[in-house]
C-alpha cells in the first residue's frame, strides 16, 4: 500500500502483493473541466497500529484495517532477539559460578605453588649461574673472534696500502722529486737572471751619471766661455775643439745614445736571460704542477679505499664496527674481566644431574680408578696384551710377519740342493728381511762330520747365511738379517753330511715383509 502526500512524496507501506485500496490523498493533477459533482469523498482522521495490522480512522464510514508483513516480521524478529538475550544472561550467569569456582581452585593452587616456587628459584639459582659461565665463556670467545676478524681486517688493509704503494710510490716520488728539482732550477735561474739584471741596471746607472756629468760640464764650460775675453791664450770666438770638448754632444737625456760597450752588455744580458727564462718554462711544462700532484695522490688513496673489503673501505665504517671505541682493546679486556673463570671450585657432589658413575669417573685420580669406575679394569689373565702395549704401530709390525717352510730332503740326506718340495728354488713376489732360519733334521746323524746347510740367492751364497747340526742333534740356527728382493730366488744347499746320516731336512724362516 502507498500512500501519497500533497507535494507528491510516497510513503510504502507494505509490499505491492496487497491488495489495492486506492488512493486516498489524490495528487493534483490539470484543471479538468467541471462535470457532473460526484460523490461525496472521506479522510483519514488517524493511523494506529493494531497488532500486525495497521488501522486507517476514516472520517466517514467504517475504518479500514491493513495487515503490514514488515509489522509481523519486526515483531518475530525482537520475540527471537529477546529469547536470545535471554539465553545469554542464562550462559553468562553459569559462567560467572564456573569461574567463581576456578578463583577458588586458583587460590588453592596458588598457596602449594608458592612452595614450590621457593624449590623452583633454588633449582633456577643454580641453572643460571650455570647458564651465566656458559654466556660469559660464549661471550669471551665471540669478543675474541671478533678482535681476529678486527686484526685480519686491519691486516688486510695495511697489506693493501703497503702493495699500492709499491706499485705506484716509487712514480709519485720520481714525479714530486722533479717537480720540486724543477722548482729548484727555476729558483736558481731567476736568482742568476736577477743578478744580471741588477748589473745591467748598475751600469746603466753608471752611464746615465756619466753623460749627466758631461752634459754639466758641457754647461759650465760654455757659461765660463762667455764671462771671459780669451781662454788659453785664445781671444774671440773660441771652439769646443779649442777647448778639448769636441766630444760633448748637448742633447737631452732621452735622446742620448747608448755607448757601444753599453748596449753590448746590455744585449748580453738580455739574451742571457731570456734564454733562462725560456729554459725555465720549458722544463717546467714537463713537470707536474701542484694541482696534478695532489690529483694524483687523490686516486692513489681512492683506489687504496675501493680495493679494501665492502665493510672495510673507510676508516668511519671500521670505527663504526668497532662501536667508535678509541679503547675496543681495554674494553674488550675490561668486559672479560668481569666474566666467571672457567675453572670453578664445585665438587662432583654439587652436580645435580650427576650419576654415580659419572661422579665417580669425575674423581678418578688416575686412569686405573677411571677403568675401575667404568667396570673395564686391567685384565689379570697374563695371556692378555698390557695396557698400552697394543698400538697401531704393533698391530702394522705383526701384520708384516711372515714365516716359510723350506723341504729340503724328505729322504736320506746327502750334499746337494734336496729332494724336497722346491729344488729349483723359492722365489719371492715381495721385499723381505729374513730374520733367523732354523734347521729341523727328521733323524739325527749317527756320528761323523756335522751336517751344515748354506741359505742361497740367486744361486750365490749368502754370506754368514749357515746353520751347522752336530752329529746326534736335530736342530740349529743362523741369525741375519738377510735381505731379500722381490723376484730373487731363494734355495738351500746342504754343503756337508754326516758319517751315518739321518733322514729328513726341513728349513723354517722367520720373515719381515720390508
Amino acid at each position: 500500500m502507498i500512500l501519497v502526500g500533497d507535494d507528491g512524496s510516497r510513503i510504502e507501506l507494505g509490499p505491492d502483493s496487497s491488495d489495492p485500496v486506492g488512493l486516498l490523498i489524490p495528487s493534483p493533477g490539470p484543471k479538468g473541466s467541471k462535470g457532473d459533482k460526484g460523490d461525496k469523498g472521506v479522510g483519514i482522521s488517524a493511523i494506529t497500529v493494531s497488532g500486525d495490522n495497521l488501522v486507517f480512522d476514516m472520517s466517514e464510514g467504517a475504518d479500514i484495517v491493513q495487515a503490514v508483513p514488515a509489522l509481523s516480521k519486526a515483531t518475530t524478529e525482537a520475540n527471537r532477539a529477546k529469547t536470545q538475550a535471554d539465553r545469554a544472561q542464562t550462559v553468562a550467569d553459569s559462567i560467572q559460578d564456573v569461574a567463581d569456582d576456578a578463583a577458588q581452585v586458583a587460590a588453592d593452587r596458588m598457596a602449594v605453588a608458592e612452595d614450590r616456587t621457593a624449590v623452583e628459584a633454588d633449582r633456577q639459582t643454580t641453572t643460571g649461574a650455570r647458564d651465566t659461565a656458559v654466556s660469559a665463556k660464549t661471550a669471551a670467545e665471540v669478543a675474541r673472534d671478533d678482535v681476529h676478524d678486527t686484526k685480519a681486517a686491519v691486516d688486510n688493509t695495511k697489506t693493501l696500502i703497503d702493495s699500492t704503494l709499491a706499485t705506484h710510490g716509487a712514480q709519485f716520488t720520481a714525479d714530486l722529486a722533479a717537480s720540486q728539482q724543477a722548482a729548484t732550477t727555476a729558483t736558481t735561474q731567476a736568482g742568476i737572471a736577477t743578478d744580471a739584471a741588477t748589473v745591467a741596471t748598475a751600469k746603466r746607472d753608471d752611464a746615465e751619471t756619466f753623460a749627466s756629468n758631461a752634459e754639466q760640464s758641457a754647461i759650465d764650460a760654455a757659461n765660463s766661455v762667455a764671462g771671459v775675453s780669451s781662454i788659453g791664450g785664445f781671444v774671440g770666438a773660441v771652439s769646443k775643439a779649442q777647448l778639448g770638448i769636441d766630444k760633448v754632444d748637448n742633447v737631452p737625456d732621452a735622446e742620448k745614445p747608448i755607448s757601444g760597450p753599453t748596449q753590448g752588455a746590455f744585449d748580453l744580458m738580455s739574451a742571457t736571460f731570456g734564454n733562462i727564462i725560456d729554459g725555465i718554462n720549458t722544463d717546467l711544462e714537463t713537470k707536474l704542477n701542484t694541482a696534478q700532484v695532489q690529483s694524483i695522490a687523490n686516486a692513489a688513496a681512492a683506489a687504496i679505499v675501493d680495493g679494501s673489503p665492502a665493510s672495510l673501505d673507510t676508516l668511519m665504517e671500521l670505527a663504526a664496527a668497532l662501536g667508535n671505541d678509541p679503547h675496543f682493546a681495554t674494553t674488550v679486556t675490561n668486559l672479560i674481566g668481569t666474566k666467571s673463570p672457567l675453572g670453578h671450585t664445585h665438587t662432583a657432589s654439587e652436580v645435580a644431574d650427576s650419576t654415580v658413575i659419572g661422579r665417580a669417573i669425575l674423581k678418578a685420580v688416575d686412569a686405573a680408578a677411571a677403568r675401575l669406575a667404568l667396570g673395564v679394569d686391567m685384565p689379570t689373565d697374563t695371556r692378555s696384551p698390557s695396557p698400552g702395549s697394543v698400538t697401531v704401530a704393533a698391530m702394522a709390525n705383526a701384520a708384516k710377519q711372515d714365516t716359510l717352510r723350506y723341504g729340503l730332503w724328505s729322504d736320506t740326506r746327502k750334499v746337494g740342493v734336496g729332494d724336497g718340495f722346491a729344488p729349483d728354488g723359492w722365489e719371492f713376489t715381495y721385499p723381505v728381511i729374513v730374520n733367523s732360519f732354523k734347521v729341523q733334521l727328521g733323524t739325527a746323524d749317527a756320528s761323523g762330520a756335522s751336517t751344515v746347510v748354506q741359505m742361497r740367492k740367486n744361486g750365490a751364497d749368502v754370506n754368514a747365511a749357515s746353520a751347522t747340526v752336530a752329529a746326534g742333534n736335530l736342530t740349529a740356527s743362523a741369525t741375519g738379517p738377510f735381505a731379500f728382493a722381490a723376484g730373487d730366488i731363494l734355495t738351500f744347499n746342504q754343503t756337508s753330511v754326516g758319517t751315518t746320516p739321518g733322514k729328513r731336512l726341513s728349513v723354517t724362516l722367520a720373515m719381515t715383509r720390508a
